[in-house]
């Protein structure tokens, strides 16, 4: 299953971004499993299932500048899982793997498992509100693609 998130954190993030002309997540397959759930600083996103993607954005989450922010999937598959995660730090719409990538790991293949995301937010990072996109797959994630 792919599974793509869109989070917001002043340094906000949201998560998904359909709504705001991002890429469209297009997925290739969907086995029915992946992310049960999706814990950003204390704030727990649960997934509705059985679904390619799932849209987040109405939830605000505060982060602060220059620090580890917590990011922890909990995957409920059998299967390890490629997993990657995006900012949009410039507001182009554009989930860039060269500058915006800010976590890229596998999860083991235990039912369930949690996967420890978290990563170091720029202490340049001016003050916002940001998009956040989680792509994750069985397979189809080894190369970071946020729009697969």
């Amino acid at each position: 299953m792919k599974n793509f998130i869109s989070i917001m954190a002043p340094l906000c993030f949201s998560l998904f971004s359909y709504g705001q002309n991002y890429c469209v997540s297009n997925p290739s397959s969907n086995d029915g499993q992946g992310i049960s759930s999706v814990l950003l600083e204390s704030t727990n996103f649960t997934s509705g299932g059985d679904l390619t993607y799932e849209d987040f954005t109405d939830q605000i989450v505060d982060v602060s500048q220059a620090i580890t922010a917590n990011l922890q999937f909990t995957f409920a598959t059998g299967y390890s899982y490629d997993t990657n995660v995006w900012i949009d730090f410039n507001g182009d719409l554009v989930y860039d793997n060269d500058t915006e990538l800010v976590y890229q790991g596998t999860s083991t293949a235990a039912n369930p498992t949690t996967l420890d995301a978290s990563f170091l937010v720029p202490a340049d990072t001016a003050l916002g509100n940001y998009s956040m996109r989680i792509g994750t797959a069985d397979s189809g994630q080894a190369t970071p693609n946020p729009c697969y």
